[in-house]
């Protein structure tokens, strides 16, 4: 099925590129925007030898069970504003998941969803600088999704939190295109009004940590917390035992429900 085929306003955004493998989505297109690649360019591959989350932490990037795509951006931000653009991706993500496979999606904060209680997919906003103006010179989001588990299973290191938004007998293999080109049509639609952004209580609404004790990693430091609120920067705010309160930047901590 032909992905483009199933765009509608976003049709002449973006220019999408099929790859049997890449070592990552993410990289292959960085090295494509720092060459001048143009904006709305994807990449989208059956098979990662090298993908990788959060924190480098490997992403399992099987094939014939996932999603492996990029997209390149570049936003008129400051770069302390590009996490919004990982926010506005889940809201996308999530949102196109439930229209697609009927499965209710959440957002664990600040990059990762969850179907069933399990991680079905990561985000990965890499940016460059404009070293003097401090804005996004270019934004490389990458979108890795679980559709089916693979016939190895999950690696034992992420077996009790990894999931699929499909079991293998429901699975269709159209839904694969279907979700891309959702994906790609609600990031369109969000990121014309980026600076309205209309995405932002979508993202608080579908969080999966609000109001739930949360442990927060900061190095070595471990400390429980509750969270209460997520601000319009996309930071987590909580509120420690001490009566305390921290509103908290995605880069700097782990968080983990209890």
């Amino acid at each position: 099925m032909d992905i483009k085929n199933l765009l509608n306003k976003s049709k002449d955004f973006y220019d999408i590129e099929m790859f049997d493998v890449l070592e990552s989505t993410n990289s292959t297109l960085k090295s494509m925007a720092k060459s001048g690649e143009k904006e709305g360019k994807v990449i989208v591959a059956q098979r990662q030898t090298k993908g990788r989350g959060k924190m480098n932490r490997e992403f399992f990037s099987p094939e014939g069970s996932g999603i492996y795509m990029s997209i390149l951006l570049k936003p008129d931000i400051e770069i302390d504003k590009a996490v919004l653009l990982t926010a506005m991706t889940a809201v996308a993500v999530a949102e196109t998941i439930e229209n697609v496979s009927g499965v209710e999606a959440k957002i664990k904060w600040v990059n990762d969803i969850y179907c069933k209680g399990k991680k079905v997919c990561g985000i990965l906003t890499e940016s460059g600088l404009e070293l003097y103006s401090k804005k996004v010179s270019y934004s490389v989001i990458g979108i890795g999704i679980n559709l089916i588990e693979a016939e190895t299973g999950f690696p034992s290191e992420i077996s009790n939190i990894a999931g699929t938004v499909y079991e293998r007998n429901e699975y269709k293999d159209e839904s694969r295109a279907q979700i891309i080109a959702g994906i790609l049509e609600s990031i369109y639609n969000y990121y014309l009004e980026f600076s309205k952004g209309r995405y932002k209580e979508k993202y608080k609404s579908r969080s999966n940590l609000l109001g739930k004790e949360i442990i927060v990693t900061s190095g070595e430091s471990i400390k429980k917390a509750i969270a209460t609120n997520i601000d319009d920067d996309c930071r987590l705010v909580v509120k420690y035992d001490d009566g305390n309160q921290e509103a908290l930047l995605s880069g700097d901590v782990s968080v983990k429900a209890v």
